[in-house]
């Protein structure tokens, strides 16, 4: 503190116990994700997990599922410093209602794929 002051610094001392840090922005997410994290080990699959297990998920998915699963996701970023995240999903106007309601930053891009 006395560092501070010398250089004519007016901040207060918050103590140890806090701390204010910007918040951290994670540039590469699949928030709506979130939900499958655990789901499956490396010993349950032999073959091709994101094709036998998250392709035949993310078929099954509405609008509606996803923007509850990028809220989960928006929390928990949130629980653990990021204030913002880049995503890409189906259903892009699910991830902006998400990002709106939870209050987290976002940026949204378009999901492009060649499946063949």
């Amino acid at each position: 503190r006395s560092e501070w002051e010398a250089a004519g610094s007016k901040g207060e001392d918050m103590g140890a116990e806090n701390m204010v840090v910007p918040a951290f922005v994670n540039s590469h997410t699949h928030l709506s994700l979130a939900c499958l994290r655990g789901a499956a080990s490396k010993t349950d699959f032999e073959g091709n997990v994101v094709e036998d297990m998250f392709f035949r998920f993310e078929g099954n998915l509405e609008p509606d599922d996803v923007k509850a699963f990028v809220r989960m996701g928006c929390w928990e970023a949130m629980m653990q410093g990021v204030g913002c995240c880049y995503d890409h999903y189906y259903f892009a106007s699910s991830l902006v209602d998400a990002f709106k309601e939870t209050g987290m930053s976002g940026v949204v891009a378009p999901t492009l794929q060649d499946l063949e």
